[in-house]
């Protein structure tokens, strides 16, 4: 049923049927139960419609109803109407309005207001109001003795208001365990004939008991029963004051035996209470005593500040088990002042050295239970620095993540953990640390805002370094590493141990970070060579920053083609400083491994490094990698990627001498004489030997014809000669020589084979009786006698030649 019972008694207009039901709620009486409550069951018929005094209409009563094994109080207010029945007599109108007696803590006025203002609709509930006061108590005392033993009249009340009458009537019931409402029946007015428990009547009934309110004296003996319960209740009122033994009575809605022994031992309980009382301001209280109230209903009728000063006793003694046994009392008559108390008994008992998780918990249990989560954890955070924890951070997190798996704590964890970073930190790891994983708390938590906070910024970066989705952020790290320097790193040790996903994840904030905030390498460097990066991408931008920052890369170029062009796009794009450029590759270059140059990406690698330095490429750092992989290995130089290297490794003299060695044998079949000579010429002065020489040409595509072969050592003689070499067919003869033993006899048959030892020892001699007129004609002389011999030469081989000269030659 939601709000009160309700119903009508009265007549149709014009009706001459009996007074009945003429509407009513549907629950919780049936017509025929309102019908015995409100008409049989009456105070009395009707007065005269000119009665006057308390006689007259409206009459108000009140009656407690048993039905399915609940039990109502109800409020009946009967008055006249302004309509007639069939014989014009006026029709007098009762309205009834019921409530549960359980938890009801109102008065009858308070009822009895509630049905005075109805008027189109019946209330939907019952406003407390207060009873007009002035009565004196000591009358009520007696009256409430009386009461327990049988029905009382009350004389001399006719004179009184209405509201006079609600107020004795109240008064007497405030001096009533709140459990005799279960069996008070009290009228403000009864006619003579009719009895309830308690009424204002002009006469008394026989059997009844009498107090006159006019004098407050009870018309006969009390008896003893009533006699030692009005003295037991005046004697509490006269030292305690008559507002505290009311107060106590209100909170013993269970003691609803009709018996004097009974009322008398639960009114005697209130000594019990003001023991306890005592107990707590010496700081002797123990937590049975305060459950031993509740359990006798005596701590709900105690006064605020009573109930508060026993709560806070009860938190300083209460062990953990106390505090879990009671806290559901504890939260029924919480009292707000107790709060601030209960956070700091949670404050203290974190901070003791024998201190258990579990002795906080059951306080926090209690919090949760009085609505008190923020005021509770504001005692635990109490601030945002770590050294507000006074050194026992961990123990807040160990409580945290405890109070974490509860889902009602997290609005309020939240906004402790956004207040304080160091908290914030300490219990994204104490969660990753306890479970292996973040749980949803990490993820619950940082949705508790719709902007980023300091929650969702550190937090993140522990998601995804546990395999959140996503990505970190570079102000994410940033926060992070500005409350902790170590934890990014360790964060990069739990992804790494996560998998790859984690680590892309996290290391896209951290590389951003980086790139953007100046930090101490030494630190750095470290973690970021021991990152397992599987992505291109951020493989290239790590050791990017690594060689920025002086420092070895973790991988060379012979990372794949997707590493070398997100590095080249790396340098291109940093706007760096061409001494800052060339330090970079310098690094890049130098990381490369001894042997490189046989690897099957060297053409790729070569153009990467050509390509990265920019500007750059022609530092010495640079050019020497690449000059000592040509030292190891020499076929580098003949790869058609070398080409655009080979004048910036000619400065360097054993690669000038491979350089030309690679040149001779790489030159074409029908090339120049002038071109073979020369390469030649230049070997010889770099001390290279004729077997060396004539190796290389053995190797080379060149394929001379007959002629060729005489002009060549001619050629040779003359260019030493002019260069003033005092023996120029030195070389020419020893070419010669090597040649003969090793010119591929494939390219001859036997018959060119025997000629190509003659044209040779022609051309040899030849070349000696140059070199001995030489001194003798001079330069053109010389040159004039070389075509004269030549031509004799030719003259005379020619013929031989034609016949032997392979189809090739």
């Amino acid at each position: 049923m939601s709000g009160p019972g309700w119903a009508v008694v009265g007549k149709r207009p014009g009706d001459d049927a009996d007074y009945a039901v003429l509407a009513a709620s549907a629950e919780p009486f049936t017509h025929a139960q309102l019908t015995a409550i409100l008409l049989d069951a009456a105070p009395g018929h009707s007065p005269a419609v000119d009665a006057e005094g308390a006689a007259a209409l409206p009459w108000v009563w009140f009656v407690p109803v048993r039905s399915d094994d609940r039990t109502h109080l109800g409020v009946a207010v009967r008055a006249w109407s302004d309509q007639v029945d069939a014989t014009s007599r006026p029709i007098a109108v009762t309205r009834f309005l019921c409530v549960p007696l359980d938890g009801f803590s109102g008065t009858f006025t308070a009822l009895h207001h509630a049905v005075d203002r109805w008027r189109d609709e019946p209330p939907t509930r019952v406003e407390p109001v207060e009873p007009r006061r002035g009565f004196p108590w000591h009358v009520a005392a007696t009256v409430a003795a009386l009461v327990v033993a049988g029905p009382v009249a009350l004389v001399g009340a006719d004179r009184l208001d209405l509201a006079s009458r609600l107020a004795l009537l109240d008064s007497v019931a405030a001096l009533l365990p709140a459990g005799a409402l279960s069996w008070l029946t009290a009228a403000c007015w009864s006619d003579a004939g009719f009895r309830m428990v308690l009424s204002c009547k002009a006469t008394a009934e026989p059997g009844d008991r009498v107090v006159d309110v006019r004098t407050g004296e009870a018309v006969g003996s009390l008896g003893p029963a009533a006699r030692a319960y009005r003295d037991l209740l005046v004697g509490y009122c006269e030292q305690h004051g008559r507002d505290a033994v009311a107060r106590y009575l209100a909170g013993l809605p269970d003691a609803r035996d009709r018996d004097l022994g009974a009322v008398r031992a639960a009114l005697a309980g209130f000594d019990q209470v003001k023991a306890v009382l005592r107990a707590a301001a010496d700081r002797t209280l123990r937590p049975e005593q305060v459950r031993a109230l509740d359990e006798r209903g005596m701590f709900a009728a105690l006064d605020p500040r009573s109930r508060l000063g026993l709560l806070i006793g009860y938190l300083d003694v209460a062990c953990p088990e106390d505090v879990r046994r009671d806290a559901t009392w504890l939260a029924a008559h919480w009292e707000p002042g107790a709060t601030a108390h209960l956070a700091r008994v949670a404050g203290v008992r974190l901070r003791r050295p024998e201190w258990r998780a579990g002795s906080v918990l059951a306080l926090a249990d209690l919090a949760a239970a009085t609505g008190s989560r923020a005021d509770f954890l504001d005692a635990l955070a109490p601030g945002t620095g770590s050294s507000a924890f006074g050194g026992h951070l961990g123990r807040v997190i160990e409580v945290l993540v405890r109070l974490g798996e509860s889902p009602e704590w997290t609005d309020e964890i939240a906004r402790a953990v956004n207040g304080s970073p160091h908290l914030a930190i300490g219990l994204a790891r104490a969660l990753v640390a306890a479970d292996g994983h973040p749980g949803y708390l990490l993820r619950t938590l940082a949705g508790q805002a719709d902007e980023p906070t300091a929650w969702t910024r550190i937090s993140r970066p522990f998601r995804v370094a546990t395999g959140d989705t996503g990505a970190a952020e570079a102000e994410d790290i940033r926060v992070l590493h500005g409350i902790d320097g170590t934890v990014v790193r360790e964060l990069i040790g739990l992804a790494a141990r996560t998998g790859r996903t984690a680590v892309r994840g996290l290391m896209a904030g951290v590389l951003a970070y980086l790139e953007s905030a100046p930090v101490d390498w030494s630190e750095w460097g470290v973690a970021l060579t021991k990152v397992p990066l599987t992505d291109p991408e951020q493989q290239a931008a790590a050791d990017f920053l690594l060689a920025g920052a002086d420092l070895e890369p973790s991988r060379s170029l012979h990372a794949g083609r997707r590493y070398r062009e997100a590095l080249r796009r790396r340098v291109d794009s940093s706007g760096l400083s061409l001494g800052r450029r060339t330090a970079v590759v310098t690094r890049v270059a130098e990381r490369l491994d001894p042997g490189w140059g046989a690897g099957a990406e060297v053409d790729d690698v070569l153009d990467a490094l050509w390509h990265l330095g920019g500007d750059t490429a022609v530092v010495a750092p640079v050019v020497e990698v690449v000059a000592d992989e040509a030292r190891r290995d020499g076929r580098l130089l003949a790869r058609p990627s070398a080409a655009r290297w080979l004048p910036l490794l000619a400065d360097d003299p054993e690669l000038a001498v491979a350089i030309l060695r690679n040149r001779l044998r790489g030159v074409a079949e029908r090339a120049p004489v002038a071109e073979v000579a020369d390469l030649v010429v230049r070997l010889s002065r770099a001390e290279e030997t004729a077997e060396a020489v004539a190796d290389a040409l053995a190797r080379s595509a060149w394929r001379p014809l007959t002629p060729q072969w005489a002009e060549l050592f001619v050629v040779l003689t003359s260019r030493l000669h002019l260069a003033g070499d005092p023996r120029p067919d030195r070389l020419a003869t020893a070419l010669g020589t090597a040649l003969l033993a090793r010119w591929p006899r494939s390219r001859l048959d036997s018959t060119a084979d025997e000629l190509f030892g003659v044209l040779l020892g022609q051309a040899i001699t030849v070349v000696r009786l140059v070199a001995h007129l030489a001194p003798v004609v001079g330069e053109h002389g010389v040159l004039a006698l070389h075509r004269a011999d030549l031509d004799q030469v030719l003259d005379a081989v020619e013929p031989v030649a034609a016949r032997a000269r392979p189809p090739h030659a």
